[in-house]
């Protein structure tokens, strides 16, 4: 079986505790200016999407090839809809490795580096 490196980096985000995961974690780490990338699952209803979309402001939004089913064990759950990486040196090689897989750079992503949150 491959590695995926965008799963890959997803998990240590979540062991370092740097990823919120499902809505009211992720919908507070958007208020509160934690979040760096709002990511969303290939089959998250479009309420759900619409939901954070509303709110996301300047975040890099990305919907993943991935089905929820596929996404959620890569983080340790059954499944998940949304997340949002809350770290800008995960959030930077996210979107490094995304690119390489893609070929192409997420919507509303302008080569900005993420926001730095250290004071």
């Amino acid at each position: 079986m491959s590695t995926n490196k965008e799963l890959s980096l997803l998990g240590l985000a979540k062991k370092a505790g740097r990823l919120a995961v499902g809505n009211e974690p992720v919908l507070e780490a958007l208020h509160f200016g934690r979040a760096e990338i709002l990511l969303f699952a290939s089959d998250a209803a479009e309420n759900t999407v619409r939901r954070f979309e509303n709110r996301r402001g300047d975040v890099t939004a990305i919907t993943l090839p991935y089905s929820k089913e596929a996404l959620g064990p890569a983080i340790g759950y059954k499944s998940c809809a949304a997340l949002a990486i809350c770290d800008p040196g995960f959030a930077g090689a996210f979107l490094k490795a995304h690119t390489a897989m893609s070929g192409i750079l997420p919507e509303g992503h302008s080569n900005r580096e993420p926001k730095d949150t250290t004071n």
